[in-house]
């Protein structure tokens, strides 16, 4: 009996995956007129984000929003990328600028925010949640990449350690 229940138990879980994935569907999304086009991030509430490049050396990013695509590109830079998406609409990326490599922030009133580690040569910001904690890397002037926890304007960074038994060193700066 309990064979059986088992083996019953099975085809419905079966049938059920089956169906599941006839009913699922792809959707391609190419920026109007981009070369390449790459999604990055989607919210809880669908809204994707990522970049496209409109012409050779030129990268932009985009937010797709219930079918209508917006440009996102922060003035002066060469390259924007988004990568990351939150429920209350904040994203947040990286864009190179003649300076260097720049996390940012971009609000819902579309006011963009730099986001560097101190003494970072680079810095990239991947991705945001619902309390607007920000994690990223950064790379230091020894050329090491680490990453870091930006939670309530306090800047937690991981350093790398130098012996492999131990934990990683973490140190905090209110930014």
């Amino acid at each position: 009996m309990r064979r059986n229940t088992q083996i019953a138990i099975g085809a419905v879980l079966y049938m059920l995956t089956a169906a599941s994935a006839r009913s699922q569907s792809v959707t391609a999304i190419d920026f109007p007129g981009a070369a390449q086009t790459r999604p990055n991030g989607v919210s809880p509430t669908g809204d994707i984000v990522g970049f496209y490049s409109p012409k050779p050396g030129l990268t932009r990013g985009f937010l797709l929003s219930e079918g209508v695509f917006s440009d996102i590109f922060v003035p002066g830079s060469s390259q924007t990328t988004p990568s990351g998406i939150n429920a209350r609409g904040e994203i947040v990326g990286f864009y190179t600028d003649a300076t260097g490599t720049h996390g940012f922030l971009l609000n819902k009133k579309g006011t963009f925010s730099a986001i560097d580690v101190p003494g970072a040569l680079r810095s990239l910001v991947n991705d945001i949640n619902e309390h607007g904690d920000m994690v990223g890397s950064y790379v230091d002037a020894a050329n090491k990449s680490h990453m870091f926890l930006l939670s309530s304007g306090v800047l937690f960074m991981a350093f790398s350690s130098t012996r492999a038994a131990t934990r990683p060193s973490i140190s905090r700066t209110r930014i």
